[in-house]
């Protein structure tokens, strides 16, 4: 049966939502800098999108790649420092559970069967 939780309880659903929070999120993000990176090209007179213009313009590839590769970096270390231990804490649960299947695995014979 199904029992409703009362307004201050916190409902067990985000488990099951942590996949697709952690993708929105990231979905998101590279949205945000695409769009930064768009509104200092096209409307500012600072900014990196705005040194990415003028390096297109100067045809100046070297500087166009360091940029890039910061930009790179940034985006790598936001994943790395951030979301990455955010997903690792909420996961928990899946290694604590991966490890008493295969223990139970190795207990039978290695010929584990999901219980009726």
């Amino acid at each position: 049966r199904f029992h409703p939780h009362l307004p201050g309880q916190a409902v067990p659903v985000y488990p099951q939502l942590h996949p697709f929070l952690m993708s929105a999120t990231r979905s998101g993000i590279a949205l945000i800098w695409k769009i930064i990176l768009m509104v200092e090209l096209l409307g500012r007179s600072n900014g990196m999108g705005y040194q990415l213009h003028l390096f297109f313009q100067w045809f100046d590839i070297a500087s166009i790649l360091a940029y890039t590769i910061a930009f790179v970096g940034v985006i790598q270390l936001i994943e790395f420092a951030i979301l990455k231990p955010i997903d690792n804490i909420a996961k928990r649960w899946r290694l604590n559970a991966r490890s008493v299947f295969s223990k139970r695995a190795l207990h039978e014979g290695g010929n584990w069967k999901r219980p009726p």
